[in-house]
This record gives C-alpha cells, structure tokens and sequence, in this order.
C-alpha cells in the first residue's frame, strides 16, 4: 500500500472545524502521515520536511483557501 504524507498548514487551526475534523480523521488512516507544519516550524523554516517528503510515495498539500475566497468578493 503507498504510503502518503499530508503536509498541513492552517494559522490558526483552533478556530476551523472543518480543518481540525479533516485533520483528525487523515491522522487515523493506516499508511497516512500528517505533518502540521505551523506546529513543527514557527519560524517558518521547513527545510527538514526534505527527509519527510523522501519517505513517502505520494504527498498532499492540506491549507484553507479563505485567502482566495476573499479576493473573490
């Protein structure tokens, strides 16, 4: 089975339902990693995800959109 690494990004995930159900239910899968990025590296330097990212066949990029929804309007 492929093993798949969801790299996690939110900046403030306390206050996100959907994010933080998302989360919980991906951390519970067989084969799946959840990296809470914000949480492993506030000063923003995510350099040490190299070896992460080689350990696992695929990856997924989980982050809210709100940012693009509000350009919408």
């Amino acid at each position: 089975m492929n093993s798949i690494l969801i790299l996690f990004a939110h900046p403030v995930l306390e206050k996100s339902r959907v994010q933080r159900s998302l989360l919980s239910k991906a951390s519970s899968l067989p084969n799946v990693s959840v990296r809470d990025l914000y949480e492993l590296y506030p000063d923003f330097n995510i350099g040490a995800e190299k070896e992460a990212l080689a350990q696992h066949d695929s990856v997924l990029w989980q982050h809210p959109f709100f940012g693009i929804l509000l350009l919408l309007y």
